[in-house]
């Protein structure tokens, strides 16, 4: 799962309530694992 432009991912801890938009989307070949939430958490695409 490449990272895309324009895509959100959120903290699945209710309480973090951390989410991020991807900007730039990863390039061929990068970007194939869901980003780590500061709280450590996987996050999860919405």
């Amino acid at each position: 799962m490449a990272l895309k432009q324009g895509e959100t991912y959120r903290c699945p801890t209710a309480s973090c309530g951390c989410e991020i938009t991807v900007k730039k989307g990863a390039g061929n070949g990068g970007g194939d694992q869901a980003p780590k939430c500061c709280c450590g958490m996987e996050m999860q695409r919405t």
